[in-house]
């Protein structure tokens, strides 16, 4: 009488079977299994080359921010002497745009557009200045510090109506570029500049009153207060130098 195949016995065949099976698989296929096993090693060799050469890029990058920023500040330190030192900056702060990303490149950017309003090259500036402006991922204080350094390309070039405009921007939608408060106080100055008086004290009686507590309220406080010179100039009076003239 046969022997009747258990059902472990059953389940070792089919395991023995599938396992042969597999083998016979590799045999005919082993051209294509090799050429497959190739390219991922090579996919991931390519992943990994390619993330230590991106560090490396970073990490030159930022060794190049460093020293762009040195000459910057020696440039700023020196005054007219450091017209060289300026250009110099300019020249690899350009450099870590290109090579950078993120924060780095932003901050090159921010940079660079003050050192060329330093050089004088205001269009320049502006552009390199908006640009850290516009990015969405530019961080609160990067954008802060490009708004207020393209305030003063544009009055440096003239255009007030441009300025005023970046500054009653930042008063419409606090937080996202200068401080409210600091924008009011810049506007005033630019209205009183502008000989309009009124406007002016309009828009530091605001910095006192929204902001009380805040550095900017105790400078519109001084600005507040009556011009000791302007109240002895009233009409029919000489100022101080005319009447040392006349003497």
């Amino acid at each position: 009488m046969a022997r009747r195949v258990s059902r472990k016995e059953l389940k070792q065949d089919e395991f023995g079977e599938a396992v042969l099976g597999a083998g016979h698989w590799v045999e005919r296929n082993w051209n294509d299994l090799l050429k497959w096993a190739a390219a991922v090693v090579v996919g991931v060799g390519l992943a990994v080359g390619w993330g230590v050469y991106a560090q490396h890029r970073r990490q030159a990058a930022d060794k190049l921010l460093a020293a762009a920023v040195r000459s910057y500040e020696r440039a700023s330190a020196a005054g007219e002497a450091g017209h060289a030192d300026l250009e110099r900056a300019v020249a690899d702060l350009e450099q870590v745009v290109r090579r950078g990303k993120g924060a780095s490149a932003q901050l090159a950017r921010l940079y660079r557009g003050s050192a060329l309003f330093h050089l004088g090259r205001l269009e320049d500036a502006a552009t390199e200045l908006r640009s850290v402006l516009e990015r969405e991922e530019a961080a609160a204080t990067l954008k802060a510090s490009a708004a207020a350094m393209l305030v003063r390309v544009e009055l440096a070039a003239g255009r007030e109506d441009e300025a005023t405009a970046l500054l009653a921007a930042a008063v419409e939608r606090p937080n996202e570029t200068l401080p409210a408060d600091q924008a009011l106080l810049a506007l005033g100055r630019i209205r009183s500049a502008g000989g309009q008086p009124e406007e002016a004290r309009e828009a530091w009686q605001r910095v006192v009153d929204e902001f009380p507590a805040s550095a900017a309220a105790a400078e519109a406080r001084r600005l507040l207060e009556p011009d000791p010179a302007a109240q002895s100039r009233r009409p029919g009076s000489l100022p101080a130098s005319s009447s040392a003239a006349t003497r």
